[in-house]
């Protein structure tokens, strides 16, 4: 069985605490197989796991293991088209504050002629409309967000023997979905340990055969972030991989809180040429292809054997 189907079946939410910890027994026991060693970080609120050790690996590969509320509309992920990413976050403000302006107006100045009704109407319906649309349903399916970044590091670890390991760490984050707080929260207590660490962050990587490597420019002068790139241009039939600078694309994940942060993600793309990432945040996330993770996998694999 597949770990991405694994996780499907058996962790396919992790929200509550109950939820999180049953998650991280069964990383802990994978991890434990390959005889590396995983610990649990407690990291403010947020419990980090660390498999192998971020201090003497060379790269470090991360996900967020947490997944997020439904929405009634989708996270929509165009990593290449910023200003049409920035207008739809804008659109959805503007919605909400139609919706809610409308009957605040209508009643509090019309009828009740108060322009403490208005205002309290505003708040109300504004923040109740947030939350029901963003933050109320827990969302069952989160195969590609991200069960699929989860399975391609485990994919990874699996691959690599012993010999190979001692170069790379792994750190599954939590609360990505509260706004990358996790990985904020191991940074800062580890500024100085990853501040020369290529980090690989993988999110969203199993829905779409366009492969997007995203890096922050200090990621693009490492050696070992060339050697990947190395790895992942030789042809294939299936895949497409693009590499691209943080400058150009937009990623929102947590490769953004460190200095060489790489962001991987899977797009489609559509008719007109626009790269994107479907149906994040909602129920329809039920699409994650194992041929994107053992592809990721093993290419990262094959990179870390032909160093080692």
């Amino acid at each position: 069985m597949s770990y991405l189907k694994q996780l499907n079946e058996k962790y396919p939410v992790r929200i509550t605490k109950k939820q999180k910890d049953e998650f991280l027994t069964y990383a802990i026991s994978l991890a434990e197989k390959k005889n590396v060693k995983a610990q649990i970080e407690q990291n403010g609120k947020h419990k980090n796991l660390v498999i192998g050790n971020p201090n003497t690996a060379n790269v470090v590969f991360t996900a967020h293991y947490d997944t997020p509320n439904a929405s009634l509309l989708p996270n929509l992920m165009l990593p290449k088209n910023k200003g049409l990413f920035y207008a739809y976050q804008f659109l959805i403000i503007g919605l909400l504050l139609v919706v809610s302006l409308v009957p605040a107006i209508v009643v509090g100045l019309y009828v009740l002629q108060s322009e403490l009704a208005y205002a309290g109407i505003f708040l109300v319906l504004y923040f109740g409309l947030f939350f029901l649309g963003f933050k109320f349903f827990k969302n069952k399916n989160n195969a590609n967000d991200n069960t699929s970044g989860i399975a391609t590091v485990f994919s990874i670890l699996e691959k690599l023997d012993s010999k190979q390991l001692d170069n790379v760490a792994f750190i599954l984050f939590d609360n990505e979905e509260k706004g990358l707080l996790g990985s904020k929260a191991y940074q800062k207590a580890h500024r100085e340990e990853m501040k020369d660490k290529l980090l690989i962050n993988l999110d969203c990587v199993a829905n779409g055969d366009n492969i997007l490597f995203i890096a922050k420019p200090k990621a693009e002068e490492n050696e070992q972030y060339n050697l990947i790139k190395r790895a992942f241009a030789s042809g294939n039939d299936k895949f497409n991989v693009e590499f691209y600078s943080t400058k150009e694309c937009v990623a929102n994940s947590d490769h953004k809180k460190f200095e060489q942060g790489v962001c991987v993600v899977a797009c489609k793309k559509s008719k007109k040429g626009v790269l994107y990432a479907p149906y994040i945040h909602t129920a329809k996330d039920v699409v994650a292809d194992d041929k994107n993770i053992e592809f990721i996998s093993g290419r990262f694999a094959d990179c870390f054997k032909k160093s080692a």
